[in-house]
């Protein structure tokens, strides 16, 4: 009776929906919106070590990373999940950032499991039975939905107490189980003429370079001065991140001698973010900004064919274009089994210059014609690498949407 009955609820009524989340944590399915971040979480160890210190103890079931915007929050949980997945943990990955209300936390817990949300009523219960064995879940980008979310978060403690949670935000969520991991800026280089290999050591330094990739290369020539930009940006990851994308799309004489105005180190104090990615759209060419903005009615994730019908051009042609939106910041892939699937940053929406009425209207119905083609039995084969209930799950947000 003890695994048939909860708190007066029958869960044999519910068996197929347990059954069915239990099966996409087995399989990893509950992690396929996870951002795939192409480098290294370089610089972390000392927060992932302490990540796993938390995991391993047994009356500790919140963890908050905080810190401002552009530390490096998502990206250590992201790598945190990763390796955590990788030790046999079961996992969940949510991102709350397109989240408008409280209220939604929970059912996108459940949609990520694959599985319908119960209701109000019904929830706490299964919670309590699907993740009786202990499952790490991550709450992303929690900070627009306080304090609300904390109240929502603490239910979600009580009713399933073997459940760990990662959450990233600004600011903590403020409830009594939470341990607290405030991130710091990395450690920056010293202008004191360090040498080429205690350099390329650095944090700030390694972060540039694998971002710049083979457009540049740490000389005797440019070491000081590649010091002296890490010094400047304060050891801040996202900024970091944004120099190195910025040096993929101009030579580092350009760009140095321009570093100062792009990122506004000025007297009065940095940039704010948000200008500092309009300047990095503003590099963009019209064509890539008029693809970005069809991509932009994917609520979610898409795949290269998605993408090229909402862009109206090739398959073969927007590869290349999806990739270079990859190099410069405004998509990520996110983890699948069977296909590459991309989203788009969600702070880079902001920048996006939204659809008119009528242009979303016509890129809708060439999705809606689309998916109806794309939906017809005869194109689901038996050898097909892609399982169709699995691609109807990963864009079922479109769906809904066309």
């Amino acid at each position: 009776m003890q695994h048939e009955e909860r708190n007066g609820v029958d869960l044999r009524r519910y068996r197929s929906v347990i059954e069915q989340a239990r099966l996409t944590l087995r399989q990893n399915l509950a992690i396929t919106r996870t951002p795939c971040y192409l480098d290294a979480c370089i610089g972390r160890e000392p927060e992932l070590q302490q990540l796993h210190h938390w995991l391993r103890q047994p009356h500790a079931p919140l963890l908050t990373l905080t810190g401002v915007s552009g530390i490096g929050k998502t990206h250590l949980a992201c790598e945190f999940l990763r390796r955590a997945q990788q030790a046999g943990v079961r996992c969940i990955y949510v991102n709350l950032t397109l989240l408008q209300t409280a209220d939604e936390i929970i059912p996108a817990v459940f949609h990520a499991l694959n599985t319908p949300f119960p209701g109000e009523t019904v929830w706490k219960r299964l919670a309590s039975s699907i993740f009786e064995q202990g499952v790490l879940l991550v709450l992303d980008d929690f900070y627009g939905l306080l304090p609300e979310g904390a109240r929502v978060v603490q239910e979600l403690i009580s009713a399933a107490p073997a459940l760990k949670i990662l959450a990233t935000s600004q600011e903590p969520l403020g409830i009594p189980e939470e341990t607290l991991l405030p991130l710091p800026p990395l450690p920056v280089p010293s202008l004191q003429g360090e040498s080429l290999e205690s350099l390329r050591r650095n944090p700030c330094v390694a972060i540039v370079l694998s971002q710049a990739g083979s457009n540049l290369q740490l000389t005797r020539s440019n070491a000081a001065q590649i010091a002296r930009l890490c010094a400047d940006l304060g050891g801040y990851p996202g900024r970091l991140v944004d120099a190195g994308l910025y040096l993929r799309r101009c030579k580092w004489i350009q760009f140095y001698s321009q570093y100062r105005f792009w990122f506004g180190l000025a007297p009065s104090g940095p940039m704010k973010p948000e200008t500092q990615r309009h300047l990095l759209h503003s590099m963009l060419l019209e064509e890539e900004k008029r693809i970005l903005r069809s991509l932009s009615v994917f609520p979610e994730t898409f795949d290269g064919a998605a993408g090229a019908a909402a862009a109206n051009i090739g398959e073969r042609a927007i590869k290349p274009l999806l990739d270079k939106l990859l190099e410069c910041g405004f998509l990520q892939k996110a983890h699948e089994k069977t296909s590459v699937r991309y989203r788009i940053r969600p702070q880079m929406r902001t920048v996006i210059l939204p659809l008119k009425e009528e242009e979303r209207s016509v890129v809708m119905q060439r999705l809606h014609a689309y998916y109806r083609q794309r939906l017809q039995p005869n194109n689901w084969s038996r050898q097909s690498a892609i399982d169709p209930r699995e691609w109807c799950y990963a864009e079922c947000y479109t769906l809904q949407h066309v």
